[in-house]
């Protein structure tokens, strides 16, 4: 089995990456890539214990962009993490983390809802503080009952706190994994929220700019849902990759393996191990 998308405690997970490497285990990967958002911190830790655990391991990252209003993730694969620019990027993002929770917690305050940095703190384990981490201070508060309320009402896209992450564009998030060696693929191409012409329109530009993959199975997708996208990844001549989004807790009902991937993709990407590690 492969399992290309997955986050730990180094963003928005709950897991630490030896607790993720044994339930990968547990749940029979082979082939394993950890894509924490905006930083490459992990991957050190990751290759070790899957080394130690017999499991091919990709490093990937999970980039945020914005297009046309919405939120677009590139999920890089085989990038360098020792890559100076990767590194530069990850440190920037990470305090541009931090100013958008000050911000929205701000906006928070300003509506009478009484939350603090400290009460996210208390509810990240690790160093990256996310819009999940605030939303399960908001859960503890009494807010909201649970995650996706706390988006809905709040941290989403079109939530009262709603705080832009950053300015840069799908395009440039491309050349970021490129230039670390990397191949780039569209994350969980559904969850845009683009109607289908101006997804087609995204997809061409991406590519002509460097796009590899598209994210074709994904743990929330339906079967008509994989069957476009894996009709638009061949018109597009695009590999197709799978991934369940595992969170732990911040994503109940997902689990690692959770992608629907066919047979088939795990010959494919374990051709792409194969040929990148050749040197």
């Amino acid at each position: 089995m492969t399992d290309l998308h997955m986050h730990s405690l180094y963003s928005d997970g709950t897991f630490t990456v030896p607790e993720l490497v044994k339930r990968a285990v547990e749940k029979g990967i082979k082939i394993l890539s950890l894509t924490d958002h905006d930083t490459v911190e992990g991957l050190g830790e990751a290759r070790k214990e899957c080394m130690e655990n017999n499991i091919k391991f990709i490093s990937g990252i999970e980039i945020s962009t914005e297009y046309m209003g919405k939120e677009v993730h590139i999920l890089g694969y085989f990038v360098d993490e020792n890559d100076e620019n990767l590194i530069r990027f990850s440190k920037e993002m990470k305090q541009a983390r931090i100013n958008r929770n000050e911000k929205a917690i701000k906006i928070l305050n300003d509506h009478g809802i009484e939350i603090t940095k400290e009460d996210t703190f208390r509810e990240a384990e690790g160093e990256i503080i996310s819009r999940t981490h605030l939303a399960r201070a908001l859960i503890a508060k009494g807010y909201v009952a649970d995650v996706k309320e706390a988006f809905e009402k709040y941290l989403g896209s079109n939530g009262l706190a709603y705080v832009p992450k950053s300015n840069m564009n799908p395009f440039d998030g491309i050349e970021i994994i490129k230039k670390s060696r990397g191949l780039a693929f569209l994350a969980h191409p559904k969850l845009i929220g683009l109607d289908e012409d101006a997804f087609v329109q995204l997809v061409k530009d991406m590519k002509d700019n460097g796009l590899d993959g598209i994210e074709t199975y994904y743990s929330l997708f339906s079967e008509e849902d994989i069957k476009y996208f894996e009709k638009t990844s061949e018109k597009f001549s695009l590999i197709k990759s799978a991934g369940s989004d595992f969170h732990g807790e911040n994503r109940k009902g997902v689990d690692i393996g959770d992608n629907y991937a066919p047979k088939e993709l795990f010959y494919i990407w374990d051709e792409l191990y194969e040929q990148k590690n050749k040197h």
